[in-house]
């Protein structure tokens, strides 16, 4: 061999390795910035799912509100419209959700707790004021409050999927 084609081989061995090196170098950046992006996703996803939780179990529970009912309507009023208030405030967070998370299933999943949601916290409403008359509309409003709860269990299933990918 001679001292050119030994520099050829050399040049070309180097060059294969710094292509290497820094395809390796960007290949593990790419997979660590998709890696923080998933995880600052799934504490977004945390912050909007953990306050609907509190809102679902605890504030409209139908078995709650049965128990706890007020006695005259203008306090089954002003109940009703915190509820709906909180309602509209959950209910935007999850239709941006709905609308803008990264992972299909999510999206999906959203768009139909949404719904969930919504008739969840009218049904809160309504069990109130079926509360201080007969008591027949319990049984709604607790299926209501079922559906969204498991609706609420699969979002953090796959909110949690796709921050541990």
């Amino acid at each position: 061999m001679t001292e050119t084609t030994i520099a050829l081989v050399v040049a070309l061995a180097g060059g294969a390795g710094a292509f290497l090196g820094a395809s390796v170098t960007t290949l593990f950046n790419v997979r660590t910035q998709d890696k923080t992006h998933r995880r600052e996703q799934l504490s977004r996803d945390a912050e909007t799912l953990g306050p609907i939780r509190e809102y679902l179990e605890i504030i409209i529970n139908p078995k709650r509100l049965a128990i706890n009912a007020p006695v005259n309507d203008q306090d089954v009023q002003a109940l009703y419209e915190k509820f709906l208030g909180q309602r509209d405030h959950h209910l935007a967070a999850v239709n941006v959700m709905a609308a803008g998370h990264p992972d299909p299933a999510v999206r999906s999943t959203a768009k139909e707790f949404g719904t969930e949601l919504y008739n969840a916290g009218h049904s809160a409403g309504w069990i109130l004021r079926d509360a201080l008359r007969e008591g027949r509309l319990y049984n709604a409003a607790n299926e209501d409050h079922q559906n969204a709860l498991e609706l609420l269990d699969k979002l953090y299933k796959f909110t949690t999927a796709y921050g541990d990918k």
